[in-house]
C-alpha cells in the first residue's frame, strides 16, 4: 500500500498545483525526481511521465499566444510522443517514456527559472527529436552548433551515459565560448582538456586581462599551457605586461610578437593621445581587413570595449566639459581627425556624447568620409563596427540620411548581415530580445525607403525558411520586423513575455509622462527627435504654450507632456 499511497498523495498534490499555479511546485518536483531516480515500478513510472508533461502544458498554456502555438504543443506532448512510446524507442538502453519525462521536467524548469522563454520550447521539442534521430549517424558538434545556449541546456539534463556525456561537454563548452571567464574556472576539469589548447586561445582572445592576471599570478597550470602553447594569440596575449599602460598596449600584441613596434614604443606613444588613437585606430583596421580569420578577430571584442574608454578619455571628455562654449572652441580638438577617427568617435561614443555633439561628429564625418564615398570608406574597413554605428545613429533619427549617403542597396545589404550576426540561435534569449529592440528602432526609421524596405523584406522571408523555422520566438521576431517594414502602426504587445502590467502604470485609469528638456542646442535638437515620433493617426497634438500635450486616440488613455526647462 505503501505505493498506492504515494501515488494518492501525489494526485492531490498535482490537483492542488493545477487550481493554484505554483503552489507546492517544488513537492513536485521532488516526487518525480524520486520516480525517474529510484528504479519506479511501471505504473509508477506512467504516472511521473503523466504529471510532469500535464504541468509543463499547462504552464506553456498560461497564457494565450495563438491557435497554431496551441496546436503544436499539443501535436508534440501527446501525438509524438505517444508515437515514440508506443514504439517502445530506446536511447542507450533507457525508455523513452523516462527520457520524455527528464525532458518535461528539465523545460519547466528552465521556464520557472526565466532563463528560456516559453516561445524556444518547440525549438527545444525539435532538437531533441532530432537529437534522438541523429545522434548515431553525424558527430553532435554538428547538429548542436545551431542549438542556443538556454535549448542545450535543457538537452544536457535529459540524457545520461555517453549521449548525455557528450552533450554536457557540447553545452560546457558553448558557455565558455559565450563568456570567456567560465574557461578560467573550468578548464582543469579532465572533461575539457581534451579542447584545452582551443579553450585558452578563446580565453586569450576574449579574455585577455583575465589570462594575462593567471600568468601574473604564476598560476603553475596555465602557466604551463601558455608555455606549450603555439598560437600566436596566446603568444602576443602572455608577453603583456599588466601595467598602468597595459590598455594601450593590448591592442598591439600582435604588432609586437611581429617584432613590428615595441611594447616601449607604444608606451611613450601613448603619452601624445592624438598620434596614439591614430595608431591604434590604423592597427585595429589592420587586423580586421586581414584574410587570415585569426588575425581578423584578434582581440575584436577587447580592442572594440577599450576604443570606448579612449575615445571618451582623449576627445569627447573635452567636447562636453566645454558644452556651453562656442562651436570654434568646443570643437577645436576635432578640426585634424580623420574619416576614420571621426568614425571610431562615432561607435565608441554611446551614451557619452551629447546629441548636440553626436550630430556635429556625424556631420563632420559624412563630409570628411564623402570626399572617397562613404561605400568605399566602409568597404575599405570591411565595415568595421557597422552594426554598432547604424545603431547609434538611429538614436539620433539620422538613419535615413545614412541610407541617403550610402545608397540604398548597400545598405540593406549592410543591415542583412547585421541580421544574421546579432539574431544568432546560439545567442540567449535575453541577449536576441535586446538586439531584436535596436535592430526595430533602426527599422522604424526606414518608413520612407521602399527600396530597402523590399530588400530586407525579402531577407527576412529568407531567414524564416531556414533553420529557424522551429523557433517561434525567432519567427515573431521576424514578423514584427516585417510589419514595421510594411509601416503598420497597430503596435500590440506580444502576450508571450512577462512585461509590466499597464495597471501599474495607471492612474485613475491614465498613463502619463512628462518629459523634459533643456532651454540649450542638446535640448532643443533632442525635443524635435522626440515630437517626430508622434503618429498624428495615433496621437492629438496640443500646444499649450508653455508646454505640448500628446494625448492618445486608441488604445490605452495616455497622455504625454513636453516641457522646456530654461536655465538658470
Amino acid at each position: 500500500m505503501a505505493g498506492a499511497d504515494r501515488i494518492l498523495t501525489m494526485n492531490k498534490e498535482m490537483q492542488n498545483y493545477l487550481d493554484k499555479p505554483h503552489i507546492a511546485l517544488s513537492i513536485i518536483f521532488i516526487c518525480i525526481a524520486q520516480f525517474l531516480f529510484c528504479q519506479p515500478s511501471f505504473s509508477q513510472e506512467s504516472q511521473a511521465y503523466s504529471i510532469a508533461r500535464d504541468i509543463l502544458v499547462k504552464t506553456l498554456k498560461n497564457k494565450e499566444i495563438d491557435p497554431v502555438w496551441s496546436q503544436s504543443i499539443d501535436r508534440f506532448y501527446f501525438k509524438t510522443c505517444d508515437s515514440l512510446i508506443d514504439n517502445n524507442v530506446t536511447i542507450e538502453d533507457r525508455p523513452i517514456k523516462d527520457i520524455l519525462t527528464r525532458l518535461f521536467v528539465a523545460s519547466e524548469s528552465k521556464i520557472n527559472n526565466r532563463s528560456i522563454s516559453i516561445l524556444r520550447i518547440p525549438s527545444v521539442n525539435n532538437y531533441f527529436l532530432q537529437t534522438i534521430e541523429k545522434y548515431k549517424k553525424q558527430p553532435l558538434a554538428t547538429l548542436y552548433r545551431q542549438v542556443g545556449i538556454a535549448q542545450s541546456a535543457i538537452l544536457e539534463a535529459v540524457f545520461d551515459g555517453p549521449l548525455g556525456d557528450s552533450i554536457s561537454i557540447i553545452v560546457g563548452i558553448r558557455e565558455m565560448l559565450n563568456n570567456p571567464y567560465f574557461i578560467s574556472t573550468r578548464l582543469t576539469k579532465p572533461r575539457f582538456q581534451p579542447f584545452q589548447d582551443t579553450l585558452l586561445y578563446y580565453l586569450a582572445n576574449g579574455a585577455p586581462e583575465i589570462l594575462i592576471n593567471k600568468i601574473v599570478d604564476n598560476d603553475p597550470y596555465f602557466t604551463g599551457l601558455v608555455n606549450n602553447s603555439k598560437n600566436m594569440t596566446v603568444k602576443a596575449v602572455s608577453q603583456i605586461a599588466k601595467d598602468k599602460y597595459y590598455d594601450n598596449v593590448f591592442p598591439f600584441g600582435l604588432a609586437i610578437l611581429e617584432n613590428r613596434v615595441t611594447a616601449d614604443s607604444i608606451r611613450k606613444l601613448a603619452l601624445v593621445p592624438t598620434e596614439y588613437y591614430r595608431a591604434f585606430i590604423d592597427e585595429t583596421i589592420r587586423l580586421y581587413t586581414s584574410p587570415d580569420r585569426q588575425v581578423k578577430i584578434f582581440l575584436e571584442r577587447p580592442i572594440a570595449d577599450v576604443n570606448k574608454t579612449f575615445a571618451n578619455k582623449f576627445y569627447i571628455s573635452e567636447i562636453n566639459s566645454l558644452h556651453d562654449s562656442p562651436d570654434k572652441v568646443r570643437f577645436r580638438i576635432l578640426n585634424n581627425l580623420s574619416a576614420r577617427e571621426l568614425y571610431f568617435l562615432l561607435i565608441g561614443g554611446s551614451g557619452e556624447l551629447y546629441t548636440s555633439s553626436f550630430l556635429y561628429v556625424y556631420k563632420k564625418f559624412i563630409i570628411e568620409s564623402e570626399k572617397v564615398g562613404l561605400d568605399k570608406f566602409l568597404k575599405d574597413i570591411d565595415n568595421y563596427q557597422f552594426g554598432q554605428f547604424v545603431t547609434n545613429v538611429s538614436i539620433y533619427g539620422l538613419v535615413n540620411d545614412l541610407v541617403e549617403h550610402l545608397h540604398e542597396e548597400k545598405f540593406a545589404e549592410l543591415m542583412g548581415n547585421y541580421f544574421r550576426k546579432v539574431l544568432s540561435t546560439q545567442l540567449t534569449d535575453d541577449q536576441i530580445i535586446l538586439n531584436a529592440m535596436s535592430v526595430s528602432e533602426i527599422l522604424n526609421e526606414l518608413n520612407h525607403q521602399p527600396v530597402v524596405q523590399r530588400i530586407l523584406l525579402e531577407q527576412i522571408e529568407t531567414y524564416e525558411k531556414s533553420r529557424v523555422q522551429y523557433d517561434i520566438m525567432l519567427q515573431r521576431m521576424f514578423t514584427g520586423f516585417k510589419s514595421i517594414l510594411m509601416n503598420k502602426t497597430d503596435y500590440i504587445s506580444d502576450p508571450a513575455y512577462d512585461v509590466l502590467p499597464v495597471k501599474r502604470l495607471q492612474r485613475n485609469n491614465t498613463i502619463v509622462q512628462a518629459c523634459f528638456f533643456y532651454d540649450d542646442e542638446d535640448g532643443a535638437s533632442s525635443f524635435v527627435s522626440s515630437m517626430a515620433t508622434y503618429d498624428k493617426k495615433i496621437w492629438d497634438k496640443k500646444d499649450m504654450g508653455n508646454y505640448i500635450l500628446f494625448s492618445s486616440l486608441s488604445g490605452n488613455s495616455m497622455r504625454v507632456y513636453m516641457v522646456a526647462i530654461t536655465k538658470f
